[in-house]
């Protein structure tokens, strides 16, 4: 939003509601005139009609990023973060079993993410913090 211009005042306003279909639904109940949703949290609420595409603008995108990253825990013996890191790299969506995990997890694939794949992000939360 800063890149975009948008007035920091307005930013310092904003607020958290904790739960995406609660955010969705707070335009609709007064409680803020717009907010930021996952795409695909949007587009699953939208396509199960518990928003009604015609009562909300979608007004921006962000450019695409890893999201819903697994991580491990610091000091994890490294055979089992690897072995948990191929078997999700492994997951096919060919196969209907694995399909179907793919699916609870709302997932098409997994990809390994590194820390320079946040650049972005990390620059826009240390301009939160000095602006």
């Amino acid at each position: 939003m800063r890149e975009n211009k948008v007035d920091p005042e307005v930013i310092a306003k904003a607020i958290y509601t904790g739960w995406p279909r609660r955010h969705a639904a707070g335009g609709r109940q007064r409680q803020g005139g717009c907010g930021a949703l996952d795409e695909a949290v949007f587009q699953r609420m939208t396509s199960q009609g518990k928003v009604d595409p015609a009562k909300v603008r979608v007004f921006w995108t962000t450019p695409p990023f890893f999201d819903y990253v697994w991580v491990a825990q610091k000091g994890l013996d490294g055979k089992v973060a690897n072995a948990v890191r191929d078997a999700f790299l492994a997951l096919d969506p060919a196969d209907p079993q694995q399909k179907q995990i793919l699916e609870s997890l709302s997932a098409s694939k997994y990809v390994v993410a590194n820390d320079s794949d946040y650049d972005r992000l990390a620059a826009g939360r240390r301009c939160r913090q000095d602006c």
